[in-house]
C-alpha cells in the first residue's frame, strides 16, 4: 500500500510532572491520547481528567473539536507536552481546508463523524483499524483521522475500518474503559480484544478515493475537472452530492449519474436517514465514492451531461443549500422541462421492499428501539 498522509508530527513530553509521562504519538488523536496516559497513570480516564480539571466533566463534550486555553494550560504543565502538540491532534486546524473556517462548537461539523453523546453514553464509536492497533509495538492508539467520514478503510494496510466491537458489535468507546484495562485495544462494553478479527479488502476505489479526500485536506487544494478550487468548496459539493444520491430516483437523475458513472451501478440508499457523517461504516463508502467522483467532474462535462439527461433547475433543488461550484452548472440549465416526466416507481404499484425497510427502521428509531 502506498503511504498514508500524515497529519501531526506529535510531541515528546519536557519537564513532566507525571511520574509516567506519555507522549503524544504522531497523528494521535487528543481524546485518544487523554485516555491512554490515564491506563498509563493506572487510573481511569474519568479519574485523569477529574484531577486535571475538578468540576469540568469533559468527556460530556467532544475534546477532539477543541479545548480552551486555560484547560490546555493545565495539562501541558502536567504531562510536559506542548499545549501547541495538542491543538495540532484535534480537528479545528483540519476544518479550516475541510470547512473553510472552524464550525462552531456545537453544531454538526461536515465530514467529522459525531459520537451522539448523552453525558458519557455514546450511540456511535470510534473507527479504527485492527491491524494498525496490532502493530503499534504494546502501545495500541486512536488516529486523528479515523474521525474522518471519508475515512472507511486503512490506506497503510488496505482494509476496510471497523466501527463497532467485532465480539459483541457495541459502539468503541474507549473513554469508558477503566484502569485494570491497561490498554486502548480493549472494547469497553465486553472486554474483547478489539485486535481480534481480519478485516476485509477495501478495493481500489475506497483507497483511491481516501488519497484524493486527504490530499484536498492536507493542501487546502483540489481538483474540480482540469482547474485547482478551495478544498472548502470542494468537500461542500462533495458532501451535497453524497445526499443527492439518496434521493437519486428521477429518470433525469439517474441518466445524469449514468453519463458521469458508467461503471457505478446500481446506488443502494441507505434504510438510517441520518446525516452522511453519521451513517454506519458501509452505508457512506456506497455513497461517498461516487459523490467524490462526481465532485471531481468539471464544469464542461457537468453541465453537457444534466442538459442531455434532460435535468433542470428543480433537478438540484433540495433542502440544503446549493454549492458555489455547482451554481454555474444549474444556472445553464432550463428553469423547467417542457415535458412532464413520471417519478421512478409512482402509480399504484406497492412500495418496493427496500422503501418498506426504510419506513419500518425510522419508525423503530422515533420508538427508541434501535
Amino acid at each position: 500500500m502506498g503511504k498514508a498522509y500524515s497529519w501531526h508530527p506529535g510531541s515528546r513530553p519536557l519537564n513532566a510532572r507525571w511520574i509516567l509521562p506519555v507522549p503524544l504519538l504522531p497523528d494521535e488523536a487528543f481524546s485518544g491520547w487523554l485516555v491512554r496516559a490515564a491506563l498509563a497513570q493506572g487510573c481511569d480516564p474519568l479519574v485523569l481528567t477529574g484531577e486535571l480539571w475538578p468540576k469540568w466533566r469533559v468527556w460530556t463534550m467532544d475534546c477532539d473539536r477543541g479545548m480552551p486555553d486555560d484547560r490546555l494550560a493545565v495539562l501541558e504543565q502536567e504531562c510536559g507536552v506542548a499545549a501547541e502538540a495538542f491543538r495540532a491532534s484535534m480537528l479545528p486546524p483540519l476544518m479550516v481546508n475541510v470547512a473553510g473556517q472552524v464550525p462552531e462548537l456545537h453544531e454538526p461539523w461536515p465530514w467529522v463523524r459525531p459520537f451522539g453523546r448523552r453525558n458519557r453514553r455514546c450511540v456511535q464509536g470510534w473507527q479504527y483499524c485492527p491491524v494498525c492497533l496490532k502493530e503499534d509495538d504494546g502501545k495500541p492508539f486512536l488516529r486523528l483521522h479515523w474521525r474522518l467520514a471519508w475515512h472507511v478503510a486503512c490506506n497503510k494496510h488496505g482494509t476496510v475500518l471497523l466501527d463497532r466491537c467485532p465480539h459483541c458489535g457495541g459502539p468503541v468507546l474507549p473513554h469508558r474503559l477503566a484502569a485494570e484495562d491497561e490498554t486502548l485495544a480493549q472494547c469497553a462494553l465486553c472486554d474483547g480484544d478489539l485486535r481480534e478479527t481480519q478485516p476485509e479488502d477495501a478495493g481500489d476505489e475506497l483507497l483511491a478515493m481516501q488519497k484524493t479526500c486527504d490530499e484536498a485536506a492536507g493542501t487546502g487544494m483540489a481538483r474540480w475537472g482540469g482547474k485547482d478550487v478551495p478544498a472548502h468548496e470542494w468537500f461542500d459539493l462533495a458532501r451535497f452530492f453524497a445526499g443527492w444520491l439518496r434521493r437519486c430516483d428521477l429518470v433525469v437523475r439517474r441518466a445524469f449519474v449514468d453519463s458521469l458513472l458508467p461503471d457505478a451501478g446500481e446506488i443502494e440508499r441507505p434504510v438510517l436517514t441520518l446525516s452522511i457523517e453519521a451513517l454506519p461504516l458501509d452505508d457512506r463508502a456506497r455513497l461517498i465514492v461516487p459523490a467524490v467522483r462526481l465532485a471531481s467532474t468539471g464544469f464542461g462535462e457537468m453541465t453537457e451531461a444534466a442538459l442531455e439527461a434532460g435535468m433542470t433547475v428543480r433537478s438540484f433543488r433540495t433542502r440544503n443549500r446549493l454549492p458555489a461550484l455547482l451554481e454555474p452548472v444549474v444556472a445553464a440549465l432550463p428553469e423547467r422541462s417542457r415535458t412532464r416526466r413520471k417519478r421512478a416507481g409512482s402509480g399504484d404499484a406497492p412500495r418496493s421492499r427496500a422503501a418498506v425497510e426504510r419506513m419500518w427502521r425510522r419508525l423503530q428509531r422515533k420508538a427508541g428501539l434501535a
